[in-house]
Parts: C-alpha cells; sequence; structure tokens
C-alpha cells in the first residue's frame, strides 16, 4: 500500500505481491483510490495523514471483498512526520490528527508503516498526474516500483527515531503536578463554567493525570471517575475559594460565627445542631465561603436548579453545608436571574370590569 498527499490531491494504491519459482517476485495492480484536497486551505501533513487513512481504509476493503489470503501487509509513506505520527499513541495529538491516527492504529500495526523516499513512491502519481500513455501495461503504474520484485532485505526502506515534538501534536503545557497547594486558578478557567458538577468532573479528570497509581498517564484521563475523586476536587476548590477569607479570618473578623480550621486547613464556622444529634457532620460544621467567588455561586445556583424554590428555602438548603457570606444578596439575585422562575413569577391577565348601567350612576328622587 503506498500513500501520498499534495495540495492538489491525496490517494492510495495496492499492489500484490506474489513470488516465483525462480525465488523473484512479481507484483502488480490491485486497486487505486484518490480523492481531492478540499478547497479550504489545509497543511501538506493533514493532507499525507489523509492519504494514509485512505490507505488503510482501501486496504480493509480489499482483504473484505477479496478471496485471496494476504500473507503479509506493508504501507509506505514519504512522509518522516506522518509515520512517526502513526507510531505515537492518538491521545497525544489534537483532535482532527488523532481521530484518523486513531483509526488508522485500529485497522493496522505501526510496525506496518514505512518510509521511503518520493521519488520511489508510486502514490506521488495519483497526487500529480500522469498521462495516458505513462500507464500502459507494461509501465511502472501497473507493475509497481521495482523494488517490490526484490526481497525485502533490499528494499530502501529508511530506519530513523522519532522526533521530540511533531505537527498537530498538542503541547503537555496541560500535564501539572498535582498537589494540596496547587492554583486551580492557573489551570482551570473557571469563568467557563456553568456547571457546578460539571466542575467538579473536570477537576477530578485533570487531577487524575498526576496521580501515582497506578502511575501518572494521559491514559488516567479516559479512566471512570470516581466519587472519591470528585471529593477531592470540591476539597480543592473550597481550599482556593477560601484563600480571599485568610486574612479577614487571622483577623478575627468570623469570631462573631465562632470560625475554626479544621485539620485539613479548611475555614468553618459552628452551627446550632449538637454533636451528640444524628445529623451529618457536615450539618454539625458549615463550611464558610466567600461571596465573591465563582465556586459559591455555581453551588448556589445548582440548589436553586433543584426545585427553584424561594429565597429562603434556597438558603436554608445551601446551609445545610455551606455558610456562605451575605448569602441573601446572592440568593435574591439567582431567583430574579432565573428564566424559569420569571416565567413563574409571570402577571396574568385578570377580568376587565365592565361599566356600570345607567340606574346605578344616575341621580334618583326618593
Amino acid at each position: 500500500m503506498f500513500s501520498d498527499g499534495s495540495d492538489q490531491a491525496y490517494g492510495t494504491c495496492a499492489y500484490v505481491r506474489w513470488q516465483l519459482e525462480n525465488g523473484t517476485f512479481g507484483a502488480n495492480l490491485l486497486a487505486a483510490k484518490s480523492r481531492v484536497t478540499p478547497i479550504r486551505k489545509t497543511t501538506i501533513v493533514r493532507t499525507e495523514l489523509n492519504g494514509a487513512l485512505l490507505s488503510k481504509r482501501l486496504s480493509a476493503f480489499i482483504k473484505k471483498e477479496s478471496r485471496l489470503i494476504f500473507e503479509k501487509e506493508y504501507f509506505f509513506v514519504d512522509s518522516e512526520i506522518v509515520r512517526a505520527m502513526i507510531q505515537k499513541d492518538s491521545y497525544g495529538f489534537n483532535t482532527y490528527a488523532a481521530v484518523r491516527i486513531g483509526e488508522i492504529q485500529e485497522g493496522t500495526s505501526p510496525s506496518d508503516w514505512h518510509w521511503i523516499e518520493g521519488k520511489l513512491n508510486i502514490a506521488d502519481w495519483i497526487t500529480r498526474g500522469k498521462n495516458p500513455s505513462e500507464l500502459d501495461k507494461n509501465s511502472l503504474w501497473q507493475t509497481g516500483p521495482d523494488f517490490l520484485h526484490l526481497h525485502e532485505s533490499e528494499w530502501p526502506i529508511k530506519k530513523f527515531v522519532l522526533p521530540d515534538h511533531l505537527p498537530e501534536e498538542t503541547k503537555a503545557a496541560m500535564i501539572i503536578k498535582v498537589e494540596s497547594r496547587i492554583i486551580l486558578s492557573h489551570a482551570i478557567d473557571i469563568l467557563r463554567f456553568s456547571c457546578y458538577y460539571r466542575l467538579l468532573r473536570v477537576t477530578a479528570r485533570i487531577t487524575a493525570v498526576g496521580k501515582k497509581t497506578p502511575k501518572p498517564s494521559l491514559k488516567n484521563l479516559a479512566a471512570p471517575v470516581e466519587a472519591e475523586c470528585v471529593q477531592n476536587a470540591e476539597l480543592l476548590w473550597i481550599k482556593e475559594a477560601q484563600k480571599s477569607l485568610q486574612q479577614r479570618f487571622e483577623k478575627g473578623k468570623f469570631n462573631r460565627l465562632c470560625a475554626r480550621k479544621r485539620k485539613d486547613g479548611i475555614i468553618v464556622v459552628g452551627g446550632r445542631i449538637p454533636k451528640s444529634s444524628e445529623s451529618s457532620y457536615d450539618e454539625q460544621e458549615l463550611i464558610l465561603m466567600p461571596f465573591d467567588h465563582r465556586v459559591s455561586r455555581l453551588y448556589a445556583e445548582r440548589v436553586h436548579s433543584r426545585g427553584h424554590n424561594g429565597v429562603s428555602t434556597t438558603m436554608s438548603k445551601i446551609r445545610t453545608r455551606f455558610w456562605i457570606l451575605k448569602l441573601r444578596k446572592m440568593a435574591r439575585a439567582i431567583r430574579e436571574q432565573c428564566v424559569i422562575c420569571r416565567k413563574k413569577q409571570k402577571i396574568l391577565e385578570s377580568q376587565v370590569m365592565g361599566t356600570l348601567p345607567k340606574e346605578r350612576v344616575t341621580p334618583a328622587p326618593p
């Protein structure tokens, strides 16, 4: 299988190769496929990658429809970058390249892909074009490159080391060392989230990259999110939000709320529920949260969306876990901005009173 791509077209051609009685090898064209490069400007690397993908698809079609049994497959490209991309895991590239590399790796083995010089790549004829007179039955197009008639050990295949960075490969800046002192605001833009639970799940997936069990890897992103990871992500955001309260806490501004620090460094305020009661641990000690942090707002919106209740009901539900400063102001703003609540509070049209009859308004003598 040969594949190539240019700014005009990309394509692939398949040759079947067999061994003769005298020990030599014969080869002949089996099938070919080409497509026009999209009008929208793209890079040559992407075009070459599309050609490699087309080569894999044509190979799968031939094996499915042909009655021949093939002993081995060989895929040839004249782009060292494309071959190196196929050797790597697909999740290390952007979406465009990762989808295509993943499909190539599903049906082929990276060891089946080889690099040859551009002048030996017969698929270059597909992308550049040839005259009909050059495509007769004895032409190079029909019989394949000369090295197909040689033993594999004599093929002009170049061995090279994978480069450190490839086009279409995503930068590794997203890989961070996750610790309890991590600055989440630098790693995750919280302003881009409108759902509290989605924020926790994304945070849990990012922190999973640095998990030491089994080992730090990007593959941890694809693992299912466990409840413990979500809880740890919530604690990270609580600590991040409470950074703005540290100075006021040290000055004793929250003494009236009986604020104190837990062993894990989280500031809590004492509730009126005794510890001997059957209430949960969170209801006995409420976590202190600032008014102006995005996490506080997202949690309040999540509680309000679970019933679209009034201000007092929303506040009481929030204060089963958190003590948010200026909570009434926040709850009132959320209710006023909620589309569903505004529809429920819409004033309906009422009956218009009719005019009074003449006998009711005309003075009459006794």
